[in-house]
């Protein structure tokens, strides 16, 4: 074998093993801090279900502004319950009931809409840790595929350039 080609392979091979390096530690970095802010935020929304149990109908405004910095403000004006528009409405609600004897079922219903916000992004962190597997698997044989195609055109440009020099 070749010592030029030996070198060439050893150098693509660190490049692709610098870029895999590179790609997992990333990746493993984002879902680090992504994972423990998610960690945090539902700590928050454990905290704040409790509070809005213990919390009396008089009182129930500070309870709920705490809960809206912590939820999706676009579901605001939406329909869509994937970012919280059901929680935002049944937050205007709370806030317009007059009666306490109103306000226990919404409250009921609120424990509830936060249960399953809570149970949602928990299914979603453990896809995120377990999940992205294949994608990851995915990148690799891209970066792999393309340092083989690389190989092969340089092989190929080598074996053009001396059919195409003149004997000397």
């Amino acid at each position: 074998m070749d010592i030029q080609l030996v070198l060439e392979v050893s150098a693509i091979a660190t490049v692709i093993s610098a870029i895999i390096s590179y790609l997992t530690f990333r990746r493993s970095s984002n879902l680090t801090y992504v994972t423990h802010e998610r960690k945090e935020w539902r700590e928050a929304i454990r905290k704040i279900a409790e509070d809005l149990e213990k919390t009396p109908y008089e009182n129930r405004d500070n309870v709920l502004v705490k809960l809206k910095t912590k939820i999706n403000a676009y579901g605001y004006d939406g329909k869509d319950e994937v970012k919280d528009a059901h929680i935002w409405k049944l937050i205007e609600r709370m806030e317009k009931c007059e009666e306490a004897e109103d306000y226990i079922p919404l409250k009921k219903r609120m424990a509830f809409y936060l249960s399953a916000l809570l149970k949602y992004d928990w299914e979603r962190s453990k896809k995120e840790v377990y999940g992205n597997v294949l994608q990851f698997i995915g990148r690799i044989f891209a970066v792999v595929a393309f340092a083989l195609f690389f190989i092969a055109l340089v092989q190929q440009y080598k074996e053009n350039l001396f059919e195409v020099l003149p004997d000397i």
